[in-house]
């Protein structure tokens, strides 16, 4: 188990303002502020809810990875502001995908060997994204930008991320961006550290989309979160990323909803 360190969580704050880059020669920045976000996950729990009209009542929608839309707008609602995606996804879903249609904005992290400018297999797909979809506006995280992220974990948790042998997930990445643009926070989706431990026959998916076109497609949430958190390697820490966000929250205007919990 990777447990938390000792240090006391501060209001975040961006050290610098060149986080973003969308294109190698432009150098444009993300210029985007929002009021209210909606913080849409992809857990299977959505499925419980019909929160969709609240969700798209939000100034902002931020959504994760392959996440649909399209046939699920009654639990996650229909408008996309933002897509934070892992670079991983993006070799995983196809150029007609109908998640980037329309206007909106998508933002990919990863590893440089694969993010690069010229080499980068992920950063070619973007680029052929871009131009399938004029509407899609493609950005990708810094280096600088990736690296604050990791340190921020290290501070929150005494230890470095290397050292416990974990990626940081695409909802620690999405977390650390939306407390950047957004006043306020509604996470949708995400349950609290010890949820599964209270619950330990709780069967619900990982995703709320499910069938053999989408990866991981039969994981159980509880039992993979598990997993994850006590594998030695090449693994996400959900649940203490999610211990970290519930020390966040009080000082970043973060709630959690559907299930709703209190940090």
């Amino acid at each position: 188990m990777y447990l938390l360190g000792s240090l006391v969580s501060i209001h975040f704050t961006c050290i610098s303002p060149s986080s973003y880059m969308y294109d190698a020669s432009t150098l444009q920045q993300l210029n985007m502020s929002c009021g209210v976000c909606a913080f849409v996950t992809g857990s299977g729990r959505m499925l419980n809810y019909k929160a969709g009209n609240e969700i798209d009542q939000a100034d902002c929608v931020i959504r994760m990875n392959e996440g649909p839309v399209v046939g699920y707008e009654e639990h996650v609602g229909s408008k996309t502001t933002l897509r934070v995606m892992c670079f991983q996804t993006i070799y995983m879903v196809p150029t007609n995908a109908t998640i980037f249609a329309g206007k909106s904005t998508l933002l990919a992290w990863g590893p440089l060997r694969d993010m690069d400018t010229e080499k980068g297999k992920a950063y070619q797909k973007l680029k052929e994204l871009q131009i399938s979809y004029p509407d899609l506006d493609v950005y990708k995280l810094t280096e600088d930008r990736m690296r604050y992220a990791e340190s921020v974990f290290v501070k929150e948790t005494g230890r470095p991320w290397k050292d416990s042998g974990t990626w940081l997930s695409t909802g620690w990445w999405t977390m650390m961006v939306a407390m950047e643009i957004c006043d306020v926070i509604k996470v949708y989706g995400m349950t609290s550290g010890d949820f599964c431990k209270n619950h330990p026959n709780d069967q619900t998916f990982y995703h709320y989309f499910t069938g053999s076109k989408y990866r991981m497609e039969d994981y159980r949430e509880c039992q993979y979160q598990k997993r994850e958190q006590n594998a030695r390697g090449g693994s996400h820490r959900f649940l203490t990323e999610k211990a970290i966000f519930a020390r966040w929250a009080p000082l970043n205007n973060i709630t959690f909803l559907h299930p709703s919990w209190n940090p």
